[in-house]
């Protein structure tokens, strides 16, 4: 039986919460995601990520906090597991702050498997987890992995290359690649740059840090990037979406990175894919996936398919805008046939426009994807 997992959670702090369906994603039943770790009730959980292993095993990273005031403090990163989809267990806190107050925190965990079936790669089944953590005056990307199936973590490593103290970095992705090969990026704020690293030992080194594009749009305090120009303040930056090519066709292994930027202000931000074929050492110049040049298009995914190595690309598009903008957003999907060099098909999936509601992080802050063979 082949499911379809979703998490999220509510603006309120209500959740998180993970969807399954097991019927190709017509109706979806809902689980909250646990908040119990080591014997410790916290009180919310934020921002989470989901990974599926080769044997069909969930695994699920988010925040969670205690509350002071109604604000959330003594923020860990943890990890919960379900073999179903439905019933979700907490494993471990990868990294426990309890106690610690507003610093250090922790911020957008993200989670990924080894896709490798058992023989194919040393690393099959490792589970990678990154995130950012927070002293307040520095922000730095760390990395554990799990060799138990999320039930016991190696001790928490830096994974990015800056000793300064004073780094700013922001929302780490990880994937993993033919061959157990393990890639993470991130915004760096201070460089205006998309970093890519990238461990051949199933994440217990990383080499050098490598820039992989520049950028325009950065963050800053609070929410990330640009004013969108809507009503309340919606901002959206370059962050990074990650994919890797683990088919076995002409492109087998070449990393992809996407994320949105002003290259011309006139028309606000598009979206653009950098492809690297030799492991993340270079890297392509930027390819504009969106033809649009009237509105802003932001916040991208990408995935590709396992079998052909197609690559997808989806973001929110608001060039059905009105005059009077209200964010009135779309979703828009693109796809490369050749490795990220040239993109077609460019088309509106969402059945209909999503009205911006006041919230400063607009109709979404992480949009995902993912790309299955069929059978």
């Amino acid at each position: 039986v082949y499911k379809r997992q979703v998490v999220g959670y509510d603006a309120g702090w209500l959740g998180p919460f993970a969807w399954s369906s097991v019927n190709g994603g017509t109706s979806y039943a809902a689980a909250t995601l646990p908040l119990i770790f080591d014997g410790h009730p916290f009180e919310v959980g934020s921002e989470p990520s989901i990974a599926v292993d080769p044997d069909g095993t969930w695994y699920a990273t988010y925040e969670v906090h205690d509350l002071d005031a109604g604000s959330p403090v003594d923020s860990s990163v943890v990890v919960a597991r379900s073999f179903d989809g439905l019933v979700w267990e907490g494993l471990a806190i990868v990294e426990d702050n309890r106690g610690a107050g507003a610093s250090p925190s922790v911020e957008s965990p993200h989670i990924a498997v080894d896709p490798s079936n058992t023989g194919c790669s040393p690393y099959a089944g490792r589970v990678q987890l990154v995130w950012v953590s927070d002293t307040g005056s520095d922000r730095a990307v760390y990395r554990s992995y799990s060799l138990t199936g999320g039930t016991s973590w190696v001790t928490r490593t830096k994974v990015n290359d800056g000793v300064s103290g004073s780094e700013d970095l922001w929302r780490p992705r990880v994937a993993v690649g033919p061959d157990g090969i393990v890639y993470v990026a991130w915004l760096d704020d201070l460089q205006k740059t998309i970093v890519i690293d990238v461990s051949d030992n199933g994440g217990i080194t990383f080499t050098t840090d490598t820039n992989a594009s520049s950028v325009t749009v950065g963050c800053g305090s609070g929410d990330c990037g640009n004013d969108l120009g809507c009503s309340g303040g919606a901002l959206h930056g370059s962050t990074p979406a990650l994919a890797v090519d683990s088919s076995w066709g002409p492109t087998r292994g070449r990393v992809h990175v996407g994320f949105a930027d002003e290259v011309v202000p006139a028309n606000g931000m598009d979206v653009f894919v950098v492809s690297s074929g030799d492991q993340g050492a270079t890297w392509s110049a930027p390819v504009q996936v969106n033809s649009d040049t009237t509105r802003q298009q932001y916040g991208p995914a990408l995935a590709v398919q396992p079998v052909t190595g197609t690559v997808h690309a989806a973001w929110y598009d608001r060039r059905a805008d009105d005059v009077s903008p209200d964010c009135e957003t779309e979703t828009w999907h693109a796809v490369s046939e050749n490795g990220g060099g040239v993109w077609t098909d460019e088309t509106a999936v969402s059945s209909s426009a999503s009205d911006y509601d006041g919230d400063p992080r607009g109709e979404g802050a992480h949009l995902s994807l993912a790309a299955a063979s069929t059978r």
